[in-house]
């Protein structure tokens, strides 16, 4: 298995592309943490856990509000506990909200929690894991198409993604010469999620319409389409890419 032995921490990952990107890493033999942020994906995140198990890897249940400034020490802090190690191989920060609604609509309540979910706490994830990070590590920051498209009612939603973008080939520049590790990004089409099932009605029609002509398959992305391509970033084999988006749309926007 590619990532035998590797130690890994998933952000938001009880549930959608986070479960199966976790999922996928320790079908390749990571050990991974799994973070959630509410006490009622408290089943869900055991649920995952157990099934790491089940594939002779093993993983554990962080719960944690990424709002919260503390929260990505105590993240760290719990998986080197956690798993009885002194380092950490492989960071996805893919913790996420959407909140889609005209400019008009946008309250600052609204805004800060965006911005601090989707990008505050990826840079200070980040940042609390530089000290413990192993040389050969790999950064993924999970982002959306949204970043380059002006979808109506994102404007929020898609200005926080563009920022991981900016977070991606900065930190790459830094990190490769300083610590030795790579950073990418994937940038998710349209994915059946929970997150994607709450968006508007009117969202939904629009994106459903759309990926009926995506070329690679008429259809809508699922979370393994995505944990697919993590995998990919997270191993040896993807040693020669840093500082780069791959977009995973199916082609429904070609970048």
């Amino acid at each position: 298995m590619s990532l035998s032995g590797k130690v890994a921490i998933v952000t938001g990952a009880a549930r959608g592309i986070g479960a199966s990107i976790a999922l996928k890493l320790a079908q390749e033999g990571a050990k991974v943490a799994i973070t959630y942020a509410t006490s009622s994906s408290t089943p869900k995140a055991a649920a995952l856990v157990s099934r790491l198990s089940e594939l002779g890897t093993s993983g554990i249940a962080i719960q944690a509000d990424l709002a919260d400034d503390t929260a990505p020490n105590q993240i760290v802090a719990k998986t080197l506990s956690g798993f009885g190690v002194d380092h950490i191989d492989i960071l996805v920060n893919n913790a996420g909200v959407a909140d889609v609604h005209p400019v008009e609509e946008v309250t600052r309540d609204m805004y800060d929690n965006v911005f601090a979910i989707n990008t505050r706490a990826v840079f200070f994830m980040t940042q609390a894991v530089l000290p413990y990070i192993s040389k050969g590590g790999r950064i993924i920051h999970v982002s959306s198409t949204n970043a380059r498209t002006g979808m109506p009612g994102t404007a929020v939603y898609s200005a926080s993604k563009v920022a991981l973008e900016a977070f991606t080939r900065v930190m790459a520049a830094e990190f490769g010469p300083k610590y030795g590790v790579t950073v990418s990004a994937v940038n998710p089409g349209p994915v059946a999620t929970d997150m994607y099932l709450s968006a508007p009605d009117t969202l939904r029609e629009t994106m459903d319409e759309l990926v009926k002509n995506v070329p690679a398959g008429g259809r809508m992305g699922t979370p393994e389409d995505i944990a697919d391509i993590v995998s990919f970033l997270a191993s040896e084999n993807s040693r020669w890419v840093s500082g780069n988006v791959v977009t995973a749309n199916g082609g429904m926007v070609m970048m």
